[in-house]
């Protein structure tokens, strides 16, 4: 039994191929763009809190007499820091963390590019003796659509604090249904002060 052929005249052939595109488009910015946005805008928020509070702590703590209360309070800060964002967490450690993220997805992780350069790395002081340093990572990941919107959407709830800053999806064969997206992703780890 021969299945039917519908034959389209080129005009509807790109017609359909445009309605596909947008359809695509509106797709990705419901489902990735957005939900990945508002991620990130609450991962600022976490940090901006959490800046206000270790100010308030380290004023209190200015205020008490001796330098021992100075230095325990000072230690309780960064444990709090340490335990929202991961404790002794390493760029190697996020990278197996990321590798084993793709992996649990059916992801194909075709590369990871870490740019360490000092010049290139942010670093948010978080009082006299804290610091976040941002460590940005390019990932290249090649899968179905579905399994990396997952990928991306568990990167909040991932044990390090990391932020999306580019996400670019991209169809490398018409004939595959799989996706190549092309990630920078900004890590935040803890770090003491030269100065402790």
């Amino acid at each position: 039994m021969k299945s039917p052929t519908i034959q389209l005249e080129p005009s509807q052939q790109v017609l359909l191929g445009l309605t596909a595109a947008g359809l695509g488009f509106v797709l990705s910015v419901r489902f990735i763009y957005l939900p990945v946005r508002a991620r990130i805008g609450e991962r600022r928020a976490m940090l901006t809190d959490l800046k206000v509070k270790i100010a308030d702590a380290h004023a209190f703590a200015q205020r008490l007499p001796g330098e021992e209360h100075a230095l325990l309070l000072a230690r309780e800060r960064y444990d709090v820091l340490e335990g929202r964002i991961g404790r002794g967490q390493s760029v190697a450690r996020v990278l197996e963390l990321l590798s084993a993220q793709a992996k649990d997805h059916r992801l194909e992780l075709v590369a990871i590019h870490p740019r360490m350069e000092e010049g290139e790395q942010d670093v948010m002081t978080l009082g006299p003796d804290l610091a976040l340093r941002e460590i940005p990572l390019r990932l290249q990941l090649t899968g179905p659509y579905r399994q990396l919107g997952a990928f991306v959407g568990e990167l909040s709830s991932a044990p390090f604090l990391a932020a999306v800053q580019e996400l670019q999806m991209t169809k490398p064969q018409a004939d595959r249904a799989e996706l190549k997206a092309d990630l920078l992703l900004a890590v935040y780890l803890t770090e003491r002060s030269p100065a402790r």
